[in-house]
């Protein structure tokens, strides 16, 4: 797959941006489907879905800790250039106390236990994070049950906020379509922007997220549990990233701290 090899194959350096990998930071209410974005990405190297990332279900989020989610390039066996970060769930109790805040900045670590007071004695807490340590796009979680939702769509907007505080791009992964469009997504992934009331959906998304428009929605099926993701399910994945990683790049362009180097376009 064309878009999966360049997408593994990605470097900043390629974009003219001096840091070594670009942060992604997936965040949404508890059932989102975080994990299987991150499962997806696992599977483009392992050829099957992974369990790195804790799923199930029930009423609070499985995910306590940050996770810094890296993956490898299947032919080179190296690392790829960029990191998925996977957040706890929000629930009504969750980040009320700025912990997205030092998410965002590059204060916090791998494992890092979201669930406890967040503070400089925090074990592994950089105090002077740089551009390389903080988050370079955020990537809101969105299943389609929760986009007409108030209560979780104020939720969505209060942390969209702390990253357009900071000028962090966001993105939104609208997941769960195919049981959202049963008769059209789910008989075929393929006619997924064929899909009048995914695309409806869409519209009424961008008016209640503040997003910057439905090219900044990115539609995704979630894995069915114990399945392998098919070629469809792939690239829906691959071209969310994709636009995270460009989305990104711009944002690290504008960094008043970057040192530049001669700019090249992402192909």
């Amino acid at each position: 797959m064309r878009l999966q090899k360049k997408l593994l194959n990605f470097t900043p350096a390629a974009a003219g941006i001096p840091i070594k990998s670009i942060n992604l930071l997936l965040c949404g209410g508890v059932g989102a489907g975080k994990y299987s974005i991150v499962s997806t990405v696992d599977s483009l190297s392992l050829g099957r879905i992974s369990r790195r990332a804790p799923h199930g279900q029930g009423t609070g989020s499985l995910t306590r800790k940050l996770r810094k989610y890296k993956f490898i390039d299947p032919d080179s066996k190296r690392k790829v250039k960029w990191q998925l970060w996977d957040s706890m769930g929000w629930g009504a109790s969750d980040y009320q106390k700025g912990e997205l805040g030092f998410i965002l900045d590059g204060h916090l670590p791998d494992k890092c236990k979201l669930d406890d007071p967040i503070s400089l004695r925090t074990s592994g807490f950089k105090a002077k994070p740089g551009v390389e340590d903080a988050v370079h796009c955020m990537c809101l979680v969105v299943p389609c049950d929760a986009a007409s939702d108030e209560s979780y769509m104020a939720r969505l907007r209060d942390m969209r906020q702390f990253a357009r505080d900071r000028e962090i791009p966001t993105l939104v992964f609208l997941t769960k379509i195919d049981s959202y469009d049963p008769d059209v997504i789910g008989q075929d992934l393929s006619k997924t922007f064929h899909s009048e009331r995914l695309l409806s959906l869409i519209q009424e998304l961008q008016d209640s997220s503040g997003v910057g428009g439905s090219k900044d929605i990115l539609p995704i099926k979630n894995l069915s549990e114990g399945t392998t993701p098919t070629a469809e399910t792939r690239v829906l994945v691959c071209r969310a990233l994709q636009q995270a990683l460009y989305a990104a790049i711009d944002h690290l362009r504008e960094c008043d701290d970057m040192d530049m180097t001669e700019d090249e376009e992402l192909s």
